[in-house]
C-alpha cells in the first residue's frame, strides 16, 4: 500500500524507494545497531532539505505504523536517529507513533521493548531510551480508555441517540450558568461542577457526539423529539463523565508527542495516580503564563475602556435586552402549553429598520473583543480603501462579520427568554436549550441584511459541522451543525436543518475560528505583521531593516527585521500564528517558534564569516565602519503574535511575543486593578522602562534572559499540582498557577526599583 502511495512522487523523490527497501533489510535484522543503519545509509542520498526529509521519515513511520509493520517502523526510526539524531526524534514524536492506541497494545508493547534492547546498544540512542518510560506509562494508561470508549459507542448504536440533543442542553446550561447568570436546577449543579469551566464540558460532549457520528451520522431523528427529559439522569452522566477521560487522556497524548512531557505512575494512593512532567519548569511557566497573560490582557482591555468611559456606550446585549424588555411576550410564544412537550418559539422581527442594528462599527462588548483580537494580532491589517479579505470565494470578512453579529444577536434575544423563563417554567426552559432550525428559515433571516445567495452559503458551509464529513468536532468552533436528512413516506424530500447552540454562538470567538475553517488567514504570508512590527521600531529606532535575504555557499536563509541599537545587532524572525486553545493546536504554534529559530541561527552562521558580515551589514547600515561591524554582538529572538512561549530563552535564542513588545514600545507601563471598599476601582501602574523614553538599554533588557517584562511576572507564579481524579483514576500535571496578591505585587515592584506612576481611580457604573 506504502509502495502504491509513491508512485506519484517517484520522479521526484526517488530517494524515497530507497528509504523503503533500507527499512525492509534492517527489518530482517534481529537487532539492529548504530553500524548497520550507517554501513547501509551510505546508499540512501537526501537531495531535499531537513525539514522536507524529516517530515519524509515520519510520513513513512506513519504509514508503516497504520499497517502495522513494526519492524519497519523500528528501522525507520533508527534511520532518523542515525541520519538526523534528536531533530529526528521530535519529528517523529509529534506523529504519535510511539503511543499506545488500545487496539493491539500486546503487539505494541514488544515493539517498545525491542527498541528499548536496541537502544541500550548505542549511546547516541540514549536519547530514544529516556522516553520508553513514559511510552510504556502511556501504554498502560490507554487501558482505562476502555470502558469509556464502550460506555460512548452502546449509546451512540442506539436507534435514536436522544442523548446527544440532551448533551448539547447541558452544554448550554453550563455556558448560561458561567456568563449569562442562568441558576441551573439543583439536581444539576453537583454533575456541572466536576467541570472546571464551559469550555471543558463542551470539549467532552465534543467528543461524544464525533464518537457517535463515527458509528453512525446524526441524523434529524436524533434531534427530533420536542421533550428533552431528565438531564440529572445517571445514565446521561455516565456518558459524559466517560467523555471526559476521554479527553483527558487525549490531551496528555498530545503533551507527550508533542512537547516531550513525561509520564509515570505513582503507587500507594488507593487509585490509580498517573503523573505528567513538562520537560522544563521553564516550559511550563512559559505556557500558563502566555494563558494568564492573555486573560490580564482583557482585564486591562476592560480597564482602559472604563477609564475612556466607553463602558457607558450601549453593547449588543443591551439591545436585545431592550428589545426584550419592550415586546414582552410579543416576542414569544409557549407552544404545546400545559404539557410535557412546552417550548419557546421565539418570534424575532427582522424587518429593514431593524438590521441596521447590524451595520457597521462595534458594540461596547464587541470593541472589547476586538482590542483583544488587535493583542494577538488576529484582525486584518488593510490599507486605506482595500477591500475587505475574503475567506472564501463568495464571502470576505465585513459580510461575514455582519451575518455572524445577526444570529449572535438572535442567540442572546433567545437566551435573554429563555432567562426569565427559568424562573416559572423548568420544562418549558429544557425543550428550549437548543434549537432546530430549517436551513430555509435561516436563509430568510439572513437575506433581510441584504447579502447574495452566495455569500449566504459559504457563510453556513463556514460556521457550521456537517456531519457526513464530521471528522474532529469541536462545537465552540461549530455552532451550527448541520444533520442528516431522513426521508419518510410522507416528506419523501425533507430539507435540510440545523441544530443551533445559542451559548456557543454568543460565545465564539469568530473571527479566529472562520479563519481555522476556512484554512485561510487575513495575513497569509506574514508580511503584515512584519511591517507593524517594524514600523512600531521606526517610531523609536532609526536603524531598521526588513525582509534581508543572506546567503553562503548552499547556506540560506531570511530574516524579517533587523535591529541595529545599543552597539548590538538584533535578528528577529516574526511569527504570525493564531492563538492556540487545545495541545494540538500550540504543536503547530511551537513548530513555527522552531522554524524561526532555525532561520536566524541559520543567519548568525551567516554572519559569524567575516567576509559574508561586511558584504551585508554594511549594506544595511553603510554609516558603520568594518571594524564596528565585525565587532557587533548579534541577538537572535523569534516574535509570535502569540503569548504562550514568551519568556523563554531556547538555546540563545529569546522567544518573545508582540504584545508584550507594543507594550513596551507604546506606554511603557504596567499595572494592576482593584475594587475599593468604596466601589471605586483603582488602578496602580509603573514604568517599565528605565527612562521616560524607550531607549536601547530597554530593548537589551527585553530580549535578554533576565527580561523585566516576563521576570515581573514569574513572581507571580507558583509552582502547583493539577489534579483531575476520573472514577479509578487520577490524572496529575505538574504545573503552575497565578497568585497575586495586590500588596505583595506592589512590594515586588517597588522593591525592583520601578517608577511608581500616580493612582488612577475610576468610577464602576
Amino acid at each position: 500500500m506504502l509502495r502504491r502511495s509513491l508512485r506519484a512522487r517517484r520522479r521526484k523523490e526517488p530517494y524515497l524507494f530507497s528509504l523503503i527497501e533500507l527499512a525492509d533489510t534492517l527489518s530482517s535484522l534481529n537487532g539492529i545497531s548504530a553500524h548497520d543503519v550507517e554501513s547501509y545509509c551510505t546508499e540512501l542520498s537526501r537531495p531535499v532539505p531537513q525539514h522536507e526529509f524529516l517530515k519524509n521519515l515520519r510520513e513513512t513511520a506513519v504509514a508503516f505504523r497504520k499497517e502495522g509493520k513494526y519492524g519497519r517502523v523500528r528501522a525507520v526510526i533508527f534511520i532518523a536517529l542515525t541520519c538526523e539524531g534528536h531533530d529526528a526524534l521530535v519529528e517523529l514524536e509529534s506523529s504519535g507513533i510511539f503511543l499506545a492506541t488500545g487496539d493491539d497494545r500486546v503487539k505494541f508493547l514488544s515493539f517498545l521493548q525491542r527498541l528499548s534492547e536496541d537502544a541500550t546498544k548505542e549511546s547516541q540512542w540514549t536519547m530514544l531510551l529516556n522516553r520508553m518510560p513514559t511510552y510504556r506509562a502511556y501504554a498502560d494508561l490507554v487501558e482505562y480508555r476502555g470502558d469509556s470508549l464502550r460506555i460512548l459507542k452502546k449509546a451512540a448504536r442506539n436507534p435514536v441517540r436522544h442523548w446527544v440533543k440532551q448533551l448539547f442542553c447541558l452544554v448550554e446550561i453550563a455556558f448560561g450558568r458561567g456568563y449569562f447568570h442562568l441558576d441551573p436546577p439543583p439536581e444539576l449543579r453537583a454533575l456541572l461542577d466536576e467541570f472546571p469551566s464551559p469550555e471543558e464540558l463542551a470539549s467532552a460532549v465534543s467528543l461524544a457526539v464525533a464518537i457517535a457520528n463515527e458509528v453512525r451520522p446524526l441524523d434529524i431523528v436524533d434531534m427530533s423529539l420536542p421533550i428533552v427529559g431528565p438531564l440529572d439522569s445517571s445514565e446521561l452522566a455516565a456518558l459524559l463523565r466517560a467523555a471526559h477521560r476521554l479527553v483527558a487522556i487525549k490531551e496528555i497524548s498530545h503533551n507527550l508527542s508533542c512537547f516531550s512531557y513525561t509520564l509515570r505512575w505513582e503507587e500507594g494512593h488507593g487509585v490509580a495516580v498517573a503523573i505528567m512532567t513538562p520537560p522544563t519548569p521553564e516550559f511550563e511557566r512559559s505556557v500558563q503564563l502566555g494563558f494568564i497573560r492573555g486573560q490580564l490582557g482583557k482585564g486591562k482591555i476592560a480597564m482602559d475602556m472604563m477609564e475612556r468611559g466607553w463602558t457607558a456606550n450601549p453593547t449588543l446585549a443591551d439591545i436585545a435586552r431592550y428589545l426584550v424588555k419592550q415586546m414582552g411576550t410579543k416576542l414569544y410564544e409557549i407552544a404545546d402549553p400545559s404539557t410535557k412537550y412546552r417550548r419557546v418559539r421565539l418570534h424575532l422581527p427582522v424587518s429593514p429598520q431593524m438590521t441596521k442594528v447590524f451595520d457597521g462599527g462595534y458594540y461596547v462588548d464587541e470593541l472589547e473583543a476586538i482590542h483583544g483580537l488587535t493583542q494577538d494580532f488576529l484582525l486584518p491589517v488593510q490599507d486605506n480603501g482595500a477591500p475587505s479579505p475574503t475567506l472564501t470565494q463568495h464571502l470576505d470578512y465585513a459580510c461575514f462579520r455582519r451575518m455572524f453579529r445577526f444570529l449572535r444577536f438572535y442567540s442572546i434575544v433567545d437566551s435573554e427568554v429563555r432567562t426569565a423563563i427559568a424562573k416559572n417554567d423548568k420544562t418549558a426552559l429544557q425543550n428550549s436549550l437548543i434549537r432546530i432550525v430549517p436551513e430555509r428559515d435561516l436563509h430568510e433571516m439572513l437575506a433581510t441584511l441584504g447579502e447574495p445567495e452566495e455569500a449566504i452559503d459559504s457563510f453556513l458551509q463556514l460556521i457550521a459541522a456537517d456531519v457526513d464529513g464530521l471528522g474532529h468536532y469541536d462545537l465552540q468552533y461549530s455552532p451550527l451543525i448541520k444533520v442528516r436528512k431522513v426521508p419518510i413516506p410522507k416528506i419523501p424530500h425533507p430539507e435540510t436543518e440545523y441544530v443551533l447552540l445559542p451559548s456557543a454562538m454568543i460565545t465564539s470567538n469568530e473571527t479566529r475560528n472562520s479563519q481555522i475553517r476556512a484554512k485561510t488567514r487575513f495575513h497569509k504570508d506574514g508580511k503584515a505583521f512584519v511591517r507593524v512590527v517594524s514600523q512600531a521600531l521606526e517610531k523609536h529606532f532609526s536603524h531598521v531593516v526588513t525582509e534581508k535575504k543572506l546567503r553562503m555557499g548552499d547556506l540560506k536563509t531570511d530574516v524579517d527585521i533587523v535591529l541595529l541599537c545599543g552597539g548590538k545587532l538584533y535578528l528577529i524572525e516574526c511569527k504570525h500564528s493564531l492563538t492556540a486553545t487545545s495541545p494540538h493546536e500550540m504543536r503547530d504554534l511551537w513548530r513555527d517558534v522552531v522554524k524561526g529559530r532555525g532561520q536566524v541561527t541559520r543567519a548568525e552562521h551567516i554572519l559569524s564569516n567575516p567576509e559574508r558580515r561586511l558584504a551585508y551589514v554594511r549594506q544595511w547600515f553603510r554609516h558603520l565602519s568594518k571594524a564596528e561591524v565585525l565587532e557587533l554582538p548579534v541577538v537572535r529572538a523569534v516574535l509570535s503574535s502569540h503569548r504562550l512561549f514568551s519568556g523563554l530563552d531556547e538555546g540563545g535564542i529569546a522567544i518573545r511575543d508582540y504584545a508584550s513588545l507594543s507594550r513596551l514600545l507604546e506606554d511603557g507601563e504596567l499595572g494592576i486593578g482593584y475594587k475599593g471598599d468604596d466601589g471605586v476601582l483603582h488602578k496602580k501602574s509603573f514604568r517599565i522602562r528605565e527612562q521616560e523614553e524607550l531607549t536601547c538599554a530597554d530593548i537589551e533588557n527585553y530580549f535578554s534572559p533576565e527580561s523585566k517584562f516576563h521576570r515581573m511576572q514569574f513572581h507571580s507564579m507558583k509552582a502547583q499540582d493539577v489534579f483531575q481524579k476520573h472514577g479509578n483514576l487520577m490524572l496529575v500535571r505538574e504545573s503552575y498557577a497565578f497568585e497575586v496578591d495586590t500588596e505583595e505585587w506592589l512590594d515586588y515592584m517597588r522593591g525592583q526599583g520601578y517608577v511608581e506612576r500616580p493612582d488612577l481611580a475610576i468610577s464602576v457604573p
